[in-house]
């Protein structure tokens, strides 16, 4: 996900997160490059825009009103 996005929306969510799901391990990049989710093998991935590769499954989680 990107920077931005994770430091303001993300982050500050992450304490109660553990806090519900203790088990589950989380590993954050927060990063402007666009990722290869399948080279780096990634399992979610957060992005804004399009989604170039149709194979993909996409849910919206916000509206961005500043594009």
């Amino acid at each position: 996900m990107t920077v931005g996005f994770g430091e303001s929306i993300v982050l500050p969510m992450n304490p109660r997160f553990m806090k519900l799901f203790p088990n589950i391990e989380i590993k954050l990049e927060l990063t402007e490059r666009v990722v290869d989710l399948v080279e780096e093998n990634i399992d979610v991935a957060i992005r804004s825009g399009r989604i170039a590769d149709s194979t993909m499954i996409a849910k919206r989680l916000a509206f961005n009103y500043f594009l």
